[in-house]
């Protein structure tokens, strides 16, 4: 994780070593303490392409001279392009390759990778398109993008994506904006943030004390569960001995959740629980949450594995095209972290509600909530 500092201004070159005619620039700020940490792109955009043919309907075909072979789905979150043909036509009906996409106007070359392949948003294939790491950048990026005609009927998705670190707070947020062009012509927007800490239970500015408060309860939390999930077996132990006396043994399970409604709902909070508690080690055990940070030295820089290195195809360590791939990567290990930790809180909320009804269970044996129930009920 973070160390609370903001990256500073210093050149590299394309091996990782400072002293090269590379610089980082400046990152733009956001709010109050918001910054890019990354060296070549701020903002991700991954775009798909759709894919047309001549409209078989004669009845319709000065109106509607193509009609669009993707699939009628939510793009921005599927890989659409993976099933297009070698050769499409755009709305108008021109002929193209969708997999060697090139700008109208700038003659740009666009990047395409195909699913599973390292780069785009949640792998899922298309093109990348890097914003840079200046707002200058940024508009120079975006006025080639509306000179090629990107944002069209001609594609079917964009999804915008960056990553923001707050050094007051020590916490990461990844932020995507998604974009879904349907096959009526509506388009389907999804904006959302989530924050991060790649050091869960330290550090975090001011906010240190109460990490480390929060570890120690989840260690109580563990406890507890540990607890309940004994007096669970103890109870489903002792409705084996009384189903075995009745001739029944082998319907015991089914004995125990009728006996009570309580025993279901304590059954779900326990399976809930157990969930949050693993999803949660496996969020803080995480290769890249424990092994990441950032720095400007080049032996300090954090690099990927080699066994990733290998398995994403990464260029050489020495190619000028390094600092963007790794870049890739992180983009692609916080997309894995935001999608555990979004899921466990997920199951934190949902085993709230179990929660709840558990503290019912027992409030309502107490002698003073007995009286003043009662006396409810009667009025």
């Amino acid at each position: 994780g973070g160390n609370g500092s903001a990256p500073r201004r210093e050149p590299v070159g394309p091996d990782g070593c400072v002293g090269n005619d590379r610089q980082i620039v400046t990152y733009d700020s956001l709010s109050a303490w918001n910054t890019n940490f990354l060296i070549t792109t701020y903002v991700r955009m991954t775009f798909q392409l759709a894919c047309f043919d001549d409209n078989p309907n004669t009845r319709f075909q000065d109106g509607y001279k193509t009609i669009r072979l993707s699939d009628d789905v939510q793009c921005d979150s599927q890989p659409c392009m993976e099933t297009y043909p070698s050769e499409c036509k755009n709305l108008v009906g021109v002929p193209y390759k969708p997999k060697q996409f090139v700008g109208k106007n700038t003659d740009t070359a666009y990047t395409y990778r195909a699913q599973g392949e390292l780069g785009t948003y949640r792998m899922h294939g298309g093109y990348i398109v890097s914003f840079g790491t200046t707002q200058s950048e940024a508009q120079g990026v975006l006025q080639d993008l509306v000179s090629d005609e990107v944002f069209s009927a001609d594609s079917v998705s964009f999804v915008f994506d960056w990553i923001s670190y707050n050094g007051n707070l020590d916490t990461f947020s990844y932020n995507e904006a998604k974009f879904s062009v349907r096959a009526t012509g509506m388009v389907e927007k999804s904006l959302r943030t989530q924050a991060l800490s790649l050091q869960p239970s330290d550090f975090g500015g001011f906010y240190e004390p109460q990490r480390s408060q929060s570890f120690y309860m989840f260690m109580a939390y563990v406890l507890l569960v540990a607890y309940y999930i004994l007096v669970l077996l103890s109870g489903l132990k002792k409705q084996l001995t009384v189903s075995a006396d009745n001739g029944q043994a082998g319907s015991f399970l089914l004995d125990f959740f009728k006996s009570s409604l309580w025993n279901v709902s304590d059954t779900i909070s326990l399976f809930l629980s157990t969930q949050v508690i693993f999803t949660w080690l496996q969020y803080t055990m995480h290769m890249f949450l424990n092994e990441y940070k950032f720095s400007l030295n080049s032996e300090q820089r954090y690099s990927p594995p080699n066994n990733d290195e290998k398995l994403y195809n990464m260029v050489p360590r020495v190619s000028p095209e390094r600092f963007f791939w790794e870049d890739m990567y992180v983009f692609l290990q916080f997309e894995n972290l935001e999608s555990t930790y979004s899921w466990f809180m997920t199951l934190a909320s949902l085993n709230s509600l179990f929660i709840t009804l558990k503290v019912v269970k027992y409030v309502q044996n107490i002698n003073r909530v007995k009286r003043v129930a009662g006396a409810l009920g009667k009025n």
